[in-house]
C-alpha cells in the first residue's frame, strides 16, 4: 500500500494498513508527522507485525532534514516506538564516507551496522563541464542554444539553482522556438514548487510520452523520486552545492539503456565558481592583468565570505578526471571491463571550425531612412517564412516538430544595419552560426542585392531633387569700387561669384 501527498485521502486506507492483508507499506516522509501514522504506530498488533524499516535516499536526511523537509527528522522517533530488535536498512547511492555517514546514522539510530558498498559510477553517462559565456543572472544563454537544435531527437532536463534562474533559462529557450504557441507550451515546460500540482502532473505525463514534452526546466524538486526512462541529456546551469546533488541530478539521464544510447550530464558553471573552488581548496588564483590604482590605506582587514560550495564539489570542478575524482570521494570499488574515461577532463574537445574573422564593412556614405528600414525588415521577414515552409515539411505529420530558427530577428537587424555596405564575404560571417541560414545564403544574398539596388537609386534620386531645389542669391554692388562691409571690394566679390 502506498500513502503519500498525491494519494486520495480515504479514511479506510490507514485502517487497511493495520490489517494483516497489507504486507508492505510505502510512505512519503511527510507522513511521519501525520496523526494517522501516530495512531497506527500506537496499535500494538501492528507494531508486532513490523519486522523491517527501510529508508530510501537516506542521504537526504542530512541535506534536507535540517532545511525545508524537517519531517525527515521524525524518523528516529518513529523507530523508537518499535521493538529494539527491529531491523533497519538505509539505502543511498550518494553518501560520502566520514562525517556525513555518521550524521545519517545518528538520524536513523544505526549502531553496529554492516555496510554493503557498491560503486555509484554510471560509466555510460558522459560527464562534461563547461564555463558559461554569460552570468546566470543574464537573460541570454547562448551556451544552451544547442538544446533547441536537439529537441526533435532528444529529451532534456535542465536543472537551475533557483526558480528565478529557471525562469530566465525558460524565457530564453521560449524565444528561440519557431513552433506555434500551442505546441510550444507542450514542448517546453517548467517544473518547480510554485507551479500548480496539476501543471506539474501534466508535465510528467507529457515527458513520458514519446511525442510529448521535450525539455523540462526544473529545480531540485525533480532531483529524486522521478523516473523518466528515456532522458538523453541532463543539463545543470550553475554549480550544485554538493556532489550528492550533482550525482542525483545527472542520474536522471539514461535510466533505460535500451532507449538511450549516449546519455550525458552537462554542467555549466560560472567563472566565479572556478574562483570559489580554488578558494575552498586553497589553490592559488591565476594572475589577471589589472589596472593599478592607488587606494587609501585602511586599518580594517578584508573579510572573505565563506564559499557556499562544498569541498567535495570544489575538488570535482578542479579535477582533471571527473570520474576518478568521484571514485575517490565515494570510495567506489573498481569496476571491471570499463573502457577509457570519456569525461570532459580526459577527452579532448573535438575540432570545431573556427568562426572566420569578422570583416568590418566600409562606412556607408548614406544611411537608410526609417521607411527603407521597415521595408527591408518586412522583405526579410517574408523570406524567413518562405524558407520555413521549405524546411518544415515534416511539421505536417509531426505536431511536435521543432525547427531551429531560420532568420532570427537579431540577424535581420544586423543585416539591415549594414545593408548599403554589405558584400557576400561579410554576409557569410554574419550567418556563420546559423545552420539554416547558411543553407539559404544565396537566397539571402539575392534579396540583399535587390534591396541595395533599389535603395541606392532612391537615395540618388532624393539627392538630385534636393540639389535642384536649392536657391542661389547673388549680391552685386551698385558701382565697381563700392566697398561692402564684411565682404571687401565689390569687384573682388563679383569676380568670385562669376568664377563659381
Amino acid at each position: 500500500m502506498v500513502i503519500n501527498a498525491e494519494t486520495p485521502q480515504r479514511s479506510d486506507m490507514w485502517a487497511r494498513a493495520s490489517e494483516s492483508g497489507s504486507r508492505i507499506l510505502l510512505l512519503s516522509p511527510e507522513q511521519l508527522i501525520s496523526k494517522r501514522l501516530e495512531k497506527l504506530v500506537d496499535n500494538v498488533a501492528f507494531r508486532k507485525r513490523v519486522c523491517l524499516l527501510a529508508v530510501d535516499e537516506v542521504h537526504l536526511l542530512d541535506s534536507w532534514g535540517d532545511s525545508f523537509r524537517k519531517a525527515y527528522q521524525q524518523i528516529q522517533y518513529v523507530r523508537a516506538r518499535f521493538e529494539s530488535n527491529l531491523v533497519a536498512i538505509a539505502m543511498t547511492a550518494t553518501l560520502l564516507p566520514g562525517d556525513q555517514t555518521d550524521r545519517v546514522c545518528d538520524f536513523v539510530r544505526l549502531q553496529n551496522y554492516h555496510t554493503i558498498r557498491r560503486s555509484n559510477r554510471r560509466p555510460e553517462i558522459q560527464l562534461l563541464f563547461h564555463v558559461l559565456s554569460y552570468g546566470i543572472e543574464n537573460w541570454k544563454f547562448p551556451d544552451l542554444r544547442w538544446v533547441i537544435d536537439d529537441m526533435q531527437r532528444k529529451k532534456i532536463i535542465i536543472f537551475c539553482t533557483s526558480i528565478r534562474g529557471g525562469f530566465r533559462v525558460y524565457s530564453y529557450l521560449w524565444r528561440q522556438l519557431d513552433s506555434p504557441l500551442s505546441v510550444r507550451g507542450e514542448q517546453l515546460r517548467m517544473y518547480n514548487a510554485l507551479n500548480w500540482s496539476d501543471y506539474n502532473l501534466r508535465t510528467r505525463e507529457l515527458m513520458r510520452k514519446q511525442d510529448g514534452c521535450r525539455v523540462i526546466v526544473a529545480t531540485d524538486i525533480l532531483m529524486v523520486g522521478i523516473d523518466f526512462p528515456d532522458i538523453d541529456d541532463v543539463v545543470i546551469v550553475g554549480h550544485p552545492s554538493h556532489t550528492n546533488d550533482y550525482l542525483q541530478k545527472i542520474g536522471r539521464a539514461g535510466r533505460d539503456r535500451t532507449l538511450v544510447s549516449n546519455p550525458r550530464g552537462i554542467t555549466y558553471i560560472t567563472s566565479h565558481a572556478m574562483t570559489m573552488a580554488r578558494q575552498e581548496l586553497g589553490v592559488k588564483q591565476p594572475k589577471r592583468k589589472r589596472r593599478v590604482t592607488k587606494k587609501p590605506k585602511t586599518s580594517s582587514k578584508k573579510i572573505t565570505p565563506k564559499s557556499p560550495m562544498s569541498r567535495s564539489m570544489a575538488e570535482l570542478i578542479l579535477s582533471s578526471c571527473k570520474t576518478t575524482s568521484l571514485d575517490t570521494l565515494y570510495e567506489n570499488p573498481p569496476l571491471d571491463g570499463l573502457l577509457r574515461c570519456n569525461c570532459s577532463g580526459c577527452v579532448t574537445k573535438p575540432e570545431v571550425g573556427k568562426r572566420p574573422p569578422r570583416q568590418r564593412p566600409k562606412q556607408a556614405t548614406r544611411s537608410l531612412t526609417k521607411e527603407m528600414r521597415e521595408s527591408a525588415t518586412k522583405r526579410f521577414d517574408t523570406l524567413r517564412g518562405n524558407i520555413f515552409i521549405k524546411e518544415a515539411q515534416s511539421a505536417l505529420t509531426d505536431p511536435f516538430f521543432t525547427l531551429p530558427r531560420v532568420l532570427p530577428d537579431e540577424l535581420i537587424s544586423e543585416i539591415v544595419n549594414e545593408l548599403l555596405c554589405l558584400d557576400y564575404d561579410i554576409l557569410s560571417t554574419l550567418v556563420y552560426d546559423e545552420e539554416i541560414a547558411k543553407l539559404h545564403i544565396m537566397e539571402i544574398w539575392t534579396v540583399v542585392v535587390e534591396l541595395q539596388t533599389t535603395f541606392q537609386q532612391q537615395l540618388k534620386d532624393t539627392a538630385n531633387e534636393k540639389a535642384a531645389s536649392k536657391t542661389y542669391v547673388l549680391l552685386l554692388g551698385a558701382e565697381p569700387h563700392t566697398t561692402l562691409t564684411g565682404f571687401g571690394p565689390t569687384t573682388a566679390f563679383e569676380q568670385s561669384v562669376n568664377e563659381s
